[in-house]
């Protein structure tokens, strides 16, 4: 999924936020599935060739 909800409880979508503060979110399991208010984690990224995402 590309939007999660972050910290605040705002829309936080993969592409239009900084790697670091995604990361720094994720391991401080702060980012929220939109649709089971999960905990997601960042996966992806220009390291590894694949689109950044959010999966649980």
């Amino acid at each position: 999924m590309l939007v999660a909800y972050g910290p605040a409880g705002q829309p936080v979508i993969a592409g239009e936020t900084s790697l670091e503060e995604l990361q720094r979110w994720s391991q401080e399991r702060a980012l929220y599935c939109p649709n089971c208010r999960g905990i997601v984690h960042v996966r992806g990224g220009p390291d590894k060739r694949t689109q950044l995402h959010f999966a649980h």
